[in-house]
């Protein structure tokens, strides 16, 4: 019997990497059908309904060294269903024999609790509401049957996301007085299977949408553009693998673990730290798209010693797979369809430092005790781009703390040295930029400082010119 995937995500993501290896498996082995529920009140499920739930998946990028483009249309969504329009229909799904799985991407603020729900919401408003009333009905119809729980496989970009979201279906539980009964059914028979995604999904590709429905021969609402490049790390004990049909697909995109925390440490020290990077430096130099930042020479040399002498260094890894990691993520770079409007994928998160950045400048420091040039001055960009209204305004960033931080600061110490070494001390100052020890060692505020003048006065350019010149000496 196939499986059923329900999905609750509709967004560009989602739709790009669950339901393209969703796809991808069909292909071969017929593995089942998405039923996908729009999780927010605003969606795409009404776009999907129109085109018969088809859209074109266009993959671009480089893979294997050369450059890489595939089109085909994803056609494994059975079913869109709005719950707010179609309460009874989506109420329903709980039946479902065939289901099996639980795919989800409700944004980074999707899994929460908000203590809002009620079993009685036609439909609740949180994703975790919805999924605690939806396994309670579940678990009643069925009769608490130990083979009727489901498998969650969260893509929230968020740590520990499966875990998180079964702590709060057991809150949300308690607080609707379900039962005990209940609550061991959905611990013993159901998974909730921490995952890390890896995909640069660039969406829909506005600038070209005439070009591309004339190539194609069809209009097509929602096109989305990804790289060819993925890598799903998954998280649960050795014996539900063999549950999960994923396992079909490549065993170096597909990985099965005990522990997320140092795949999790790799996507965010190299691929999230770098990203973030090199779109600041292209969006300043003006650079079309991360290729040809990665084709001038004094920028893609910054790049390259930023990445394999301080930010690999610093992770400490026993074996190979930094090293390894770090040189698919610079050849993903390498991306001729990573241009400036699509830059705004590296920025989802915000500008703040903290989660991306910091860890390895105080990683650096404590391992090697001297100052990490590079990533200093990838600290000074950061602060001196938060000033610079027009991009942040296109970029859309909103509610990032460091973000307003930096601008308001910018405003008030102006451009001087004064000014400007006003700026480093009180970023130095925050909790959350350095640890106590790495603030401690000689040189960090001076270097800081001189780093965002040079940028002030000089430009990006010159300021990455010397730096690489310097360092070169050494």
């Amino acid at each position: 019997m196939k499986q059923i995937f329900l999905q609750f995500g509709d967004d560009n993501f989602i739709r790009a990497f669950a339901d393209g290896l969703i796809n991808e498996l069909n292909k071969n082995i017929s593995v089942g059908s998405v039923i996908m529920i729009q999780p927010r009140h605003c969606g795409r499920v009404s776009e999907l309904n129109n085109q018969s739930n088809l859209y074109t998946l266009l993959l671009r990028g480089v893979s294997s060294g050369k450059l890489f483009q595939n089109r085909e249309i994803i056609n494994c969504i059975s079913e869109a269903i709005n719950p707010y329009l179609e309460y009874e229909k989506y109420s329903a799904l709980y039946k479902t024999q065939n289901l099996k799985f639980v795919i989800s991407d409700t944004g980074r603020n999707g899994i929460i609790y908000t203590g809002k729900d009620s079993l009685n919401d036609k439909p609740q408003e949180s994703f975790p509401g919805k999924i605690t009333a939806f396994l309670f009905r579940r678990y009643k119809y069925f009769e608490g049957a130990g083979d009727r729980g489901l498998i969650f496989l969260p893509c929230e970009d968020i740590d520990k996301n499966g875990g998180r979201l079964k702590d709060i279906v057991f809150k949300i539980s308690s607080d609707w007085g379900l039962s005990e009964e209940f609550l061991k059914w959905v611990n013993e028979n159901n998974y909730f299977l921490s995952t890390l995604t890896d995909r640069i999904v660039l969406g829909y590709p506005f600038e070209e949408t005439a070009f591309l429905e004339k190539t194609m021969g069809y209009t097509d609402r929602l096109i989305d553009v990804a790289e060819p490049y993925y890598r799903w790390v998954i998280q649960g004990p050795k014996d539900i693998k063999k549950e999960i049909p994923f396992n079909k697909l490549s065993l170096r995109k597909i990985i099965y673990t005990d522990d997320l925390t140092p795949y999790s440490n790799l996507k965010t020290r190299i691929f999230d730290e770098l990203s973030v990077c090199v779109a600041m430096i292209g969006l300043l130099c003006g650079k079309k798209n991360f290729q040809d930042v990665m084709d001038d020479d004094i920028l893609r040399e910054f790049v390259k010693r930023l990445l394999f002498w301080e930010i690999v260094p610093s992770i400490g890894q026993t074996d190979d797979s930094a090293l390894k990691y770090a040189e698919e993520v610079l050849e993903r770079f390498k991306n001729p369809y990573i241009k400036q409007q699509a830059f705004k994928v590296f920025f989802k998160n915000g500008m703040d430092p903290e989660r991306r950045l910091i860890p390895s400048i105080n990683a650096h420091m404590r391992k090697r005790g001297n100052l990490p040039v590079h990533l200093i001055f990838s600290l000074a960009l950061n602060i001196y781009f938060c000033s610079r209204e027009q991009y942040i305004k296109n970029l859309e960033i909103k509610g990032d703390k460091f973000l307003k931080f930096c601008g308001k600061m910018w405003k008030h110490v102006g451009k001087s040295a004064k000014g400007i070494r006003l700026m480093s001390d009180k970023v130095l100052a925050l909790k959350i930029v350095l640890d106590s020890n790495a603030v401690k060692i000689k040189g960090v505020r001076r270097m800081l400082t001189v780093q965002l003048i040079n940028i002030t006065r000089h430009g990006l350019k010159k300021s990455l010119a010397k730096v690489v010149k310097r360092e070169a000496k050494r």
